[in-house]
């Protein structure tokens, strides 16, 4: 039976629209190193939750580790006793699991899975994709109506450190900035994605096959070209037009060669 749904997607909107990522997030390694920054400037590369996370091998604790060490723990989350529940209740994430390793890939395959709710309602995924993809222990949505349900569920969740809000520190002390996780950053990166409705393509790099939105390699500054790409990077362009040059020269020849 598919599990195609009919139903009409839901119209899904993020309040106040695009927010710019913050300057720094916490970004501790797996596992802690004693003396490394806790925290990191916030120069994520476009679509990393599509491509860094999706990409990821959760089953290798090395390329945990090497994640960790270049961009921080994923598995950290704002607040773990009060709004991050949310988050954890909707994928059931263990919320008393600490063992680092674990906690990270439970959540990094909730960020995933959010990712692959919008990739569904964006069209780029069909839902029978969805279903045969999805990795949290808690079920699949099994409508549109249900994924979005699940979606805002799970950003509003970790998007808590960008609302704004009242600090009340005690007397005497100067009052804090709660710095957001990696996790909060990666989501509302995704969240400005649904904000600028992006359009994802499978990169044309016949090795490839990577879902974009944005081609990287050729911008400066953090700009990305958004239509009319057909790669998901400059080297996989110049990767596949070396291919395809290799391929003419190969068959000029076998024509040179052939009986006239």
């Amino acid at each position: 039976m598919s599990t195609e749904k009919s139903a009409r997607q839901p119209a899904i909107g993020i309040w106040p629209g695009l927010v710019p990522l913050p300057e720094s997030y916490v970004g501790r390694t797996i596992p802690h190193v004693e003396g490394t920054p806790a925290l990191r400037s916030c120069r994520l590369p476009e679509d990393f939750s599509v491509r860094e996370v999706m990409n990821l091998d959760l089953t290798s604790k090395s390329a945990v580790a090497e994640f960790a060490r270049q961009w921080g723990d994923l598995g950290v989350l704002n607040d773990p006793d009060n709004v991050a529940r949310a988050f954890e209740a909707v994928f059931w994430i263990d919320s008393l699991d600490s063992e680092p390793f674990r906690r990270f890939c439970q959540v990094a395959v909730a960020v995933r899975d959010l990712t692959r709710i919008w990739l569904a309602l964006r069209g780029s995924l069909s839902f029978d994709e969805l279903a045969a993809q999805w990795e949290s222990l808690a079920p699949a949505p099994a409508s549109a109506a249900e994924a979005g349900d699940k979606l805002a569920i799970g950003l509003n969740a970790v998007l808590h450190p960008f609302q704004v809000h009242v600090v009340l520190e005690p007397e005497g002390e100067r009052p804090g900035t709660e710095h957001p996780t990696l996790v909060s950053v990666v989501c509302l990166q995704l969240a400005n994605a649904i904000t600028e409705g992006a359009s994802y393509a499978r990169c044309a790099n016949e090795t490839c096959g990577q879902l974009f939105s944005r081609q990287r390699g050729r911008a400066k500054a953090g700009q990305y070209r958004t239509s009319g790409v057909a790669y998901c990077s400059r080297n996989c362009a110049l990767a596949q037009s070396q291919r395809d040059r290799r391929r003419r020269k190969r068959a000029e020849r076998a024509a040179k060669r052939a009986p006239q």
